[in-house]
């Protein structure tokens, strides 16, 4: 009898599975042992026909490298041994499968023999990554159709401190790496997916083959990324024409109610009109491919096209909170108050915007199209072409309700991308493999304004938003060009391997914020007070932006990376495998055109370099492919966002300067008779409606000496690295059972924040007396008590040894990269996959994150990268705003009964935590960022979703079937609220100031029930 076995336990070379691509390898024994020598081993793809031979070696071994993800037969034959073959072999994205063979001696009448196998574990990865191949991706209900969002089904992964982003492992949302088809998709100057994490998708589902989620990369190859790799390659064309059409659509019959509130004081939130969603969504496409030469030549064509109407409600209420009481409500709102004569928009007042319905529409066309040439065995090429053209109307925040915003606050985007890669796999020789990529990228995303009649207004703590978006119009243009090769050398035991990664990315942004003013009233109260022309206190800010470039930085940065990495498997009986390899990477941008010398040459991005090291390993722990150790140490870099670049060349005071005057220096401007003071900005007479005029540029010139903000940059910033060791067990418990137990430590290094240099600090123990001290790479002490008056500033500062001139500047912002953070998990697997029967996927995570600052990216003056305590920033090292200290997540899909498929996913994951704020400047520097027990003491309430699928396909004809499928979106209709109230008191010594509503869950979850229907036809 000839036995199929991956049970033996020898164990050959690392296969090259290469960035798209798998790869095969095994053993070929004789009945007693003995290795077979000069055995013909064949491999056909049996979905391309792509076919490959080779012979095994003196140990009776082989290895096919880089072989497209598919399915594939396996053929063994040689001299007076029965053939032996295997029809059915799955080779998935960056994963080795090992298949051995044990064959009796041929008899007369001898035939080909098949003896199925259950797939043993992959003993050749080294990484911590989670594979998701087609029969998941198709398997499971995707709200989205983004399968991007496939990503929070891992371990460590959830939506960060930022609900557009993923953060992986404690990482921010910006610090991972998306690739497709081996090369980047990635927006430079966001530092997000190319096209935007806000659309509701670039790339669409049905165009994606496999996914892999790379967590602790010790494999060199991978890198620009301290958070994830993700990796997807797209689906090809077969030797039988085939295609697809669908069409989806959710009905807004059944699209549940928003659940109310626990605190609404205003009942604006749960009055009926704003918590029923007039929601709209209809998707279709079609794909189809084949051959265009049998076996040689193929080609694959993905279509899809989404529109999304969903309907928000401004309720714009009050919390009871002080200046934001019912009566100080009533009166802005009154026939002669400000709220009722504010012309926010084209003949429509702040008052009409109340109430009143505006629609976020959203279309979306995805183009991909996909050739795969086979020149020969040896030689393979593909040509990949993806094109997105995306415009939301009303869509700042799209995809979300929002009960905060009038239709004159919000902006018209469009999205228009093109990406076209060209990759040749080439087999040079018995011992040599090549892998050479070549992409050509474009990216243009300009913004419109709804409004441009009033200046940007904000009241009540962002209770309200109105009048024009503050930095719109904006435009960004992307064009990248990136070169890939990676080079194999195979010698027995050993796998060499060296790859270079270079990137041109030409960049021009236009950035103009608070162009035509930008006005923010912490509470109705001041805003009452400000139109009647008595400004007390603090609480009112007023801004506005000049550019002589008109906002426009046009710039470039070349990104190189390279690597060297050894890998050998001749240890312990050929069952352990080591890997050690180092990366390089270096970031360099063009200059500032035109730099403030006032400056020192902190008005640019510096270039920066990393050199990391990795190591990995693998042990088959018993020789049979069952148990599984790896684990491994490695240091892990990401080059900066380009946005920061931008900030750095803009924000100096000449190319776009800044002007910022609040009431809490400047009370008597904003009051009667005053520059900014209501009779003086309101567009005609205040018993009247009329709009917020901008300053002139004469008036401008009136401004305090210190309303000018800038940014300057560390001329020693570093790129964002991750030191990170991991350590996990895998068991194949047979019959497609797997665990695993997974730990994982990082270590963040250079994570970027904000700090005020051009303040006064005062002598330890005071609050008022000067310590005449400058910054000087910090404070003089870490006393944590400023001044920011015009009269105390310093007015020059220090940075590595360069002395400044601040003259004419107010807030100056240094963005620092010295931060740091912490993550440590430990990680439960566990899943079954059998195909066409029924399987789960699951993961328990329990994981703590830290960090001194969660900012994504910041720019100016943003108050979410500022530090609590200038004098001493690395103090408020606790929770980072990404910790999610459990999650659980589960998919799965059930056998089916009747012809019908069940599954599912569902998903729990612990609250992000959040801080108590003190509304008063506690510490004297002009920001309203003094936490109450600390930085990220509180926590938000814990989400959970369970979202359904019901799968049945009818065969028409031969030819033709047709699947139905009904998503049913959080059956349950849960509700996870979440609490915008994070004043936590007037100030720390006034007890009697504790905000009652302090933690009250004041904000819907506006993504409740929805059913979605989508026929498929397959042809």
């Amino acid at each position: 009898m000839i036995v199929l076995s991956a049970l033996t336990c020898a164990m050959v070379a690392t296969a090259q599975t290469g960035t798209t691509s798998g790869a095969v390898r095994g053993s070929v024994k004789a009945r007693k042992g003995a290795p077979v020598a000069a055995a013909t081993v064949s491999v056909r793809n049996l979905e391309t026909g792509f076919a490959r031979t080779q012979v095994t070696d003196a140990r009776g071994e082989f290895q096919f490298p880089f072989l497209p993800v598919g399915t594939y037969e396996i053929v063994v034959t040689a001299k007076g041994l029965k053939t032996a073959k295997d029809p059915l072999v799955r080779v998935s994205l960056g994963q080795t499968s090992t298949q051995n063979f044990s064959m009796d001696s041929a008899e007369a009448s001898a035939v080909v023999e098949v003896v199925d196998v259950t797939a043993s574990l992959d003993v050749a990865q080294i990484n911590s990554q989670t594979s998701l191949n087609q029969d998941l991706i198709s398997a499971v209900p995707l709200a989205t159709r983004n399968f991007t969002d496939l990503v929070q089904l891992t371990p460590g992964a959830a939506v960060g401190g930022t609900s557009y982003y993923t953060s992986v492992e404690g990482a921010r949302g910006v610090q991972n790496n998306l690739q497709i088809d081996g090369a980047s998709f990635n927006s430079k100057f966001n530092s997000e997916q190319r096209g935007g994490t806000r659309v509701p998708f670039s790339f669409g589902a049905d165009s994606i083959k496999e996914l892999q989620v790379i967590t602790n990369s010790f494999d060199a190859q991978y890198g620009d990324a301290v958070g994830a790799v993700v990796n997807a390659v797209t689906k090809t064309g077969t030797n039988e024409p085939s295609g697809m059409a669908f069409m989806m659509f959710k009905p807004n019959s059944l699209v549940a109610r928003v659940r109310p509130v626990d605190y609404d004081l205003s009942g604006a939130k749960n009055s009926l009109t704003a918590r029923t969603r007039d929601y709209k969504t209809a998707q279709g496409g079609f794909n189809f491919g084949g051959p265009i030469i049998k076996d040689k030549l193929h080609y694959f064509i993905n279509v899809e096209a989404s529109r999304l109407k969903e309907e928000s409600v401004p309720a714009f209420g009050y919390d009871g909170n002080s200046g934001n009481a019912v009566g100080d409500y009533t009166a802005f709102w009154a026939p002669k108050g400000m709220g009722s004569l504010l012309m926010t928009g084209a003949g429509t007042t702040l008052s009409q915007e109340s109430q009143t319905p505006w629609t976020d529409q959203q279309t979306n066309v995805v183009v991909m199209g996909r050739l795969d040439w086979t020149v020969n065995e040896n030689h393979t090429a593909t040509f990949r072409i993806n094109s997105q053209n995306y415009k939301g109307l009303n869509d700042i925040y799209p995809g979300t309700r929002r009960y905060d915003v009038a239709v004159s606050g919000n902006s018209t985007m469009t999205f228009k991308s093109l990406s076209s890669v060209l990759e040749l796999k080439s087999i040079l020789g018995p011992n040599l493999l090549n892998e050479g990529r070549l992409q050509i990228a474009t990216e243009d995303r300009p913004t419109t304004p709804n409004s441009t009649t009033c200046a940007p207004v904000r009241i009540a703590s962002n209770s309200i938003n109105a009048g024009q978006y503050y930095i719109d119009p904006r435009t960004t243009n992307e064009k990248t060009t990136q070169f890939q090769d990676t080079v194999t050398y195979m010698s027995g035991d050993w796998n060499l391997k060296a790859g270079v990664d270079l990137q041109y990315i030409h960049m021009k942004n236009r950035y103009l914020p608070s162009q035509n003013g930008n006005w923010s009233f912490g509470t109705y109260s001041m805003a009452n007070a400000w139109f009647a022309g008595s400004v007390a206190g603090s609480g009112l800010s007023y801004s506005q932006g000049y550019s002589p470039l008109d906002g426009v930085s046009d710039f470039s940065e070349k990104y190189f990376a390279g690597f060297l990495q050894g890998q050998y498997t001749g240890l312990l009986d050929k069952r352990l495998m080591l890997s050690l390899g180092v990366r390089a990477s270096s970031e360099r941008w063009s200059g500032n055109p035109n730099p403030n010398g006032k400056l020192q040459g902190l008005d640019r991005q510096p270039d920066d370099k990393a050199l990391d090291p990795r190591f990995g390993f693998s042990l088959d722990v018993f020789g049979n492919a069952k148990t599984v150790i790896r684990g491994g140490y490695g240091w892990f870099s990401i080059s900066n966002p380009g946005q920061t670049a931008s900030a750095a060349i803009m924000n100096n005071g000449l190319n776009l300067v800044s002007y910022s005057v609040t009431s809490a220096s400047n009370a008597a401007m904003f009051n009667a008779g005053g520059l900014l003071s209501a009779a003086n900005r309101w567009g005609g007479p205040l018993t009247g409606t009329g709009s917020l005029r901008p300053l002139s540029m004469a008036e401008l010139a009136l401004l305090p000496q210190d309303a000018v903000a800038v940014t300057v940059i560390d001329p020693e910033a570093k790129m964002t690295q991750a030191r990170s060791m991991s350590l996990g067990i895998e068991q194949d418990l047979g019959n497609g059972y797997t665990v695993g137990l997974k730990a994982t430590y990082k270590k963040y290094l250079n994570l970027q924040y904000g700090v005020n240099i051009n303040i006064a600090q005062n002598v330890d123990g005071s609050t008022s007396v000067l310590n005449g001290g400058i910054y000087n790479d910090g404070y003089p002490t870490k006393w944590n008590h400023f001044s920011n008056s015009a009269a105390n500033r310093p007015y020059t500062a220090i940075v590595r040894g360069r002395q400044l001139d601040l003259s004419g500047f107010g807030d100056v912002i240094l963005s620092k990269y010295d931060g740091e953070g912490r993550y440590k998990n430990l990680v439960l697997e566990f899943g079954r996959n059998i195909p066409e029967q029924w399987g789960f996927k699951g993961n328990l995570t329990f994981a703590k994150a830290e960090d001194n600052n969660s900012n994504e990216r910041a720019t100016l003056t943003s108050a979410s990268a500022l530090t609590e305590n200038p004098a001493d920033p690395l103090q408020s090292y606790a929770l980072s705003d990404n910790d999610h200290k459990f999650r659980a997540v589960l998919a799965w899909w059930a056998p089916k009964v009747y012809g019908v498929r069940i599954s599912g996913v569902t998903t729990f994951t612990s609250g992000r935590p959040y801080s108590g704020i003190y509304y008063s400047d506690v510490n004297g520097d002009g920001k309203y960022i003094d936490t109450a027990g600390g930085r990220n003491a509180y926590r938000q309430p814990s989400t959970k979703t369970f979202d359904l699928r019901f799968d049945r396909t009818f065969q028409i004809t031969k030819g033709l079937g047709v699947e139905a499928i009904v998503d049913i979106y959080n059956v349950f209709n849960w509700s996870n609220m979440w609490t915008s109230q994070t004043y936590y008191a007037a100030s720390p010594l006034d007890r009697g100031s504790y905000a009652q509503t302090f933690g009250r869950l004041d904000m819907p979850d506006s993504k409740t029930r929805e059913v979605q229907f989508t026929l498929k036809a397959r042809f």
